[in-house]
Protein backbone atom coordinates (compact mmCIF):
# COMPACT_ATOMS: atom_id res chain seq x y z
CA UNK A 1 0.00 0.00 0.00
CA UNK A 2 0.70 3.83 -0.71
CA UNK A 3 1.63 5.80 2.04
CA UNK A 4 0.66 8.78 1.39
CA UNK A 5 0.55 10.27 4.81
CA UNK A 6 2.83 8.62 7.79
CA UNK A 7 2.63 8.79 11.11
CA UNK A 8 5.20 11.42 11.83
CA UNK A 9 3.59 13.78 9.60
CA UNK A 10 0.52 13.07 11.68
CA UNK A 11 1.62 13.98 14.80
CA UNK A 12 4.11 16.66 13.51
CA UNK A 13 2.15 18.88 15.91
CA UNK A 14 2.09 16.93 18.96
CA UNK A 15 5.62 15.61 20.52
CA UNK A 16 3.81 14.02 23.53
CA UNK A 17 1.53 10.89 22.55
CA UNK A 18 0.08 7.99 24.37
CA UNK A 19 -0.61 4.23 22.79
CA UNK A 20 -4.29 4.81 22.57
CA UNK A 21 -3.77 7.72 20.06
CA UNK A 22 -1.20 5.94 18.03
CA UNK A 23 -3.28 2.52 17.76
CA UNK A 24 -6.13 4.92 17.02
CA UNK A 25 -4.07 7.27 14.27
CA UNK A 26 -2.21 3.97 12.63
CA UNK A 27 -6.32 2.72 12.06
CA UNK A 28 -7.02 6.20 10.59
CA UNK A 29 -3.85 6.19 8.43
CA UNK A 30 -4.33 2.41 7.17
CA UNK A 31 -7.93 3.27 6.21
CA UNK A 32 -6.72 6.95 4.64
CA UNK A 33 -3.98 5.65 2.58
CA UNK A 34 -5.73 2.48 1.39
CA UNK A 35 -8.61 4.48 0.52
CA UNK A 36 -6.47 7.76 -1.59
CA UNK A 37 -4.54 4.55 -3.33
CA UNK A 38 -7.96 2.96 -4.27
CA UNK A 39 -9.12 6.59 -5.38
CA UNK A 40 -5.86 6.64 -7.74
CA UNK A 41 -4.76 9.86 -6.42
CA UNK A 42 -1.14 10.54 -7.18
CA UNK A 43 -0.07 12.83 -3.84
CA UNK A 44 -1.80 14.48 -1.34
CA UNK A 45 -1.50 17.14 1.22
CA UNK A 46 -2.39 16.60 4.49
CA UNK A 47 -3.87 20.23 5.98
CA UNK A 48 -4.76 19.18 9.50
CA UNK A 49 -3.63 16.19 11.68
CA UNK A 50 -3.15 14.90 15.33
CA UNK A 51 -4.87 17.81 17.26
CA UNK A 52 -3.87 18.16 21.15
CA UNK A 53 -7.15 19.59 22.93
CA UNK A 54 -5.45 23.09 23.74
CA UNK A 55 -4.51 23.43 20.12
CA UNK A 56 -7.66 22.23 18.66
CA UNK A 57 -9.49 25.19 21.03
CA UNK A 58 -6.97 27.89 20.12
CA UNK A 59 -7.95 27.25 16.35
CA UNK A 60 -11.73 27.44 16.82
CA UNK A 61 -12.32 23.34 16.45
CA UNK A 62 -15.09 21.37 17.60
CA UNK A 63 -14.88 20.37 21.40
CA UNK A 64 -15.44 17.09 20.33
CA UNK A 65 -13.23 16.84 17.21
CA UNK A 66 -12.29 13.59 16.07
CA UNK A 67 -9.16 15.27 15.28
CA UNK A 68 -7.82 15.34 19.01
CA UNK A 69 -8.41 11.27 19.64
CA UNK A 70 -6.37 11.25 16.18
CA UNK A 71 -8.93 9.77 14.36
CA UNK A 72 -9.56 12.34 11.90
CA UNK A 73 -7.57 14.22 9.09
CA UNK A 74 -7.97 16.91 6.65
CA UNK A 75 -6.95 16.99 3.27
CA UNK A 76 -6.62 19.64 0.73
CA UNK A 77 -9.05 19.53 -1.80
CA UNK A 78 -8.94 22.85 -3.66
CA UNK A 79 -10.53 21.39 -7.17
CA UNK A 80 -12.46 18.85 -5.50
CA UNK A 81 -11.51 15.57 -7.01
CA UNK A 82 -10.66 13.85 -3.82
CA UNK A 83 -14.26 14.69 -2.75
CA UNK A 84 -15.82 14.15 -6.18
CA UNK A 85 -14.60 10.58 -6.25
CA UNK A 86 -15.87 9.74 -3.04
CA UNK A 87 -18.49 10.80 -3.34
CA UNK A 88 -19.37 8.85 -6.47
CA UNK A 89 -17.68 5.56 -4.49
CA UNK A 90 -19.12 5.76 -1.09
CA UNK A 91 -18.83 1.88 -0.95
CA UNK A 92 -15.22 2.59 -0.16
CA UNK A 93 -16.00 4.83 3.01
CA UNK A 94 -18.60 2.38 3.97
CA UNK A 95 -16.11 -0.63 3.63
CA UNK A 96 -13.93 1.00 6.05
CA UNK A 97 -16.38 2.36 8.10
CA UNK A 98 -15.29 5.47 7.67
CA UNK A 99 -17.12 9.41 7.10
CA UNK A 100 -16.77 12.67 5.37
CA UNK A 101 -17.89 15.95 6.43
CA UNK A 102 -20.12 17.44 3.90
CA UNK A 103 -18.09 19.17 1.33
CA UNK A 104 -20.13 22.20 1.82
CA UNK A 105 -18.85 22.33 5.19
CA UNK A 106 -15.11 21.81 4.17
CA UNK A 107 -14.29 25.92 2.48
CA UNK A 108 -12.14 28.51 4.54
CA UNK A 109 -13.54 32.36 3.18
CA UNK A 110 -9.94 32.25 1.10
CA UNK A 111 -11.83 29.77 -0.72
CA UNK A 112 -9.42 26.76 0.23
CA UNK A 113 -11.59 24.20 0.48
CA UNK A 114 -10.00 20.19 1.74
CA UNK A 115 -11.65 16.55 2.68
CA UNK A 116 -12.39 15.96 6.26
CA UNK A 117 -12.13 12.06 6.11
CA UNK A 118 -12.61 10.21 9.75
CA UNK A 119 -12.22 6.68 10.92
CA UNK A 120 -15.31 6.42 12.76
CA UNK A 121 -18.63 7.11 11.75
CA UNK A 122 -20.64 9.88 13.58
CA UNK A 123 -23.02 9.24 16.01
CA UNK A 124 -26.16 9.57 12.72
CA UNK A 125 -24.16 6.54 11.18
CA UNK A 126 -24.44 8.79 8.05
CA UNK A 127 -21.22 7.79 5.64
CA UNK A 128 -21.50 11.80 5.13
CA UNK A 129 -22.79 14.14 7.34
CA UNK A 130 -23.11 17.87 8.79
CA UNK A 131 -20.74 18.78 11.73
CA UNK A 132 -22.99 21.03 13.23
CA UNK A 133 -26.45 22.65 12.94
CA UNK A 134 -27.37 25.99 11.93
CA UNK A 135 -25.99 27.74 8.94
CA UNK A 136 -22.45 27.34 6.55
CA UNK A 137 -19.83 29.52 8.96
CA UNK A 138 -17.09 30.04 6.41
CA UNK A 139 -13.88 30.05 8.66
Amino acid sequence: MKEYITLDQYFAQSPTLDLILISSAKDLLIKVNSLLEELGCDSVTMTSGYRDPTHNSAIGGAPNSKHTKAQAIDIADNDRVIGQKLLMRMDLLRARGCAIEDLNYCVLKNGNKWIHIQSVLPSSGRSVFIPYSGPIVLK
